[in-house]
């Protein structure tokens, strides 16, 4: 079974969107160490469910951020471009 090192800000909600499960997939292997779902602490070491292991952490979470890098990249070029137009009086 693989691991998941908590960071600080996470919750098991972010976890979970990041490896595709829902939290309470992630609660329930680990509920021995979490008393409330809502409490988790960075340094604890949390188990991740079969379903999510073939998934590897850094990856998704990498992929999400460039993923919205390109995202604002774009709009900013479609703002400056709009910008430009509309002060050379073409729009």
């Amino acid at each position: 079974m693989k691991t998941y090192t908590v960071k600080s800000g996470d919750s098991l909600s972010k976890i979970g969107v990041r490896i595709g499960v829902p939290w309470k997939k992630i609660y329930e292997p680990n509920n021995d160490q979490i008393s409330n779902p809502n409490l988790i602490y960075p340094g604890q070491v949390l188990k991740i469910p079969e379903s999510a292991q073939s998934m590897n952490l850094e990856t998704i979470s990498i992929k999400a951020s460039k993923s919205v890098d390109k995202r604002l990249l774009w709009g900013a070029a479609i703002i400056g471009a709009l910008y430009f137009l509309k002060k050379k009086k073409v729009i």
